[in-house]
């Protein structure tokens, strides 16, 4: 892989598990209340 190939990668990776995060963030909330 070339480095801006890597680079994207970690990026798109990093962006799925951020959006995962504020779900169960979200989900814990709700369970909460």
């Amino acid at each position: 892989m070339f480095r801006d190939e890597l680079i994207e990668y970690i990026r798109r990776k990093a962006n799925k598990v951020r959006e995962e995060m504020k779900r169960l963030r979200e989900k814990a909330v709700n369970e909460i209340n």
